[in-house]
Parts: structure tokens; C-alpha cells; sequence
């Protein structure tokens, strides 16, 4: 009789911690999926801010070129329009990247590289504005080596 107890609850005992174990595992799986669904999503929000900044550097440059070259005003307002465009292609990542990654290095060229590349509407002329692009240009390159750092740390 006693024996029989004993393995009715060793068996019920077993029973019990392979739950546990198992619930455990599940929750270690789903923490981990999320880390990577994390990361991913904090990659691709880098991605799409230096992509966006991109088409937003060439668009002012494209259109600060224009003005100063003389072009007709169609012309310029046409790739003002653009210029507008693109901007506000900007705003999203740029939200998304402050809101996941908390990492100052990565928001401090971010917070750089948007301040270079709206320096290019202040050129007075085609030197000051080739200047202004090649500073956006570095700042993005420093911004992207920023990023890599951090995700190869991350």
C-alpha cells in the first residue's frame, strides 16, 4: 500500500515538474523570439532612417542646386515639392529609431546627421552647398559605423 503511494506520487510529482519545465522553456523561447523580433525591428528602423536621409540629402541638394544654378521656378518649386516629400519620408524612422534604441552614440549621429543634412538648405552658393552635402555625407558615414557598433555589442 505504501508503495503504491509513493509511486502514485512520485508519478504525480513528475508530472508536476515536467509542467514546470516545460512552462519554463516556453517562456525562455518566448522571450527569445522577442529579442530577435526586437533587434530586427531595431535594424530595420536604422535602415530605413539612413535610407530616408539619403533620399532627403539628394532631394535638397537636387533643388539647392537648381535654385542657385538660376533654373526656372517651376523647376524649383517642382523639387521643393520633393524636398517636402522626402522629409517627411524622414519623420517615421527617425520616431521609430528614438523610440527603440536608447543607445546614445547611435541617437547622437542621428540627431547630427539630421541637423547636416538640413544645413544644406542654408547654402548661399554651389561651393557652400557641395560642402554642406559632403558634411551630410560624413555625418551618414558616421552614423552607420555608430550603428554597427552598437548592434555588434548589442
Amino acid at each position: 500500500m505504501l508503495s503504491t503511494i509513493i509511486a502514485i506520487a512520485g508519478t504525480l510529482l513528475g508530472a508536476i515538474v515536467a509542467g514546470v519545465i516545460q512552462r519554463v522553456n516556453t517562456a525562455r523561447a518566448h522571450q527569445e523570439s522577442q529579442a530577435v523580433q526586437l533587434r530586427r525591428d531595431k535594424l530595420t528602423a536604422v535602415t530605413e532612417f539612413a535610407a530616408a536621409l539619403d533620399a532627403h540629402r539628394a532631394a535638397m541638394f537636387k533643388r539647392g542646386e537648381a535654385a542657385l544654378a538660376g533654373a526656372a521656378e517651376a523647376r524649383v518649386e517642382e523639387l521643393g515639392a520633393r524636398v517636402q516629400e522626402t522629409r517627411a519620408g524622414v519623420s517615421r524612422p527617425l520616431v521609430t529609431l528614438q523610440v527603440l534604441i536608447s543607445d546614445p552614440a547611435v541617437r547622437g549621429t542621428a540627431d547630427v546627421l539630421v541637423e547636416a543634412t538640413l544645413r544644406l538648405r542654408e547654402a548661399e552658393t554651389a561651393e557652400e552647398l557641395t560642402a554642406f552635402r559632403l558634411g551630410a555625407a560624413r555625418a551618414h558615414e558616421r552614423f552607420v559605423a555608430a550603428a554597427g557598433a552598437y548592434f555588434k555589442t548589442a
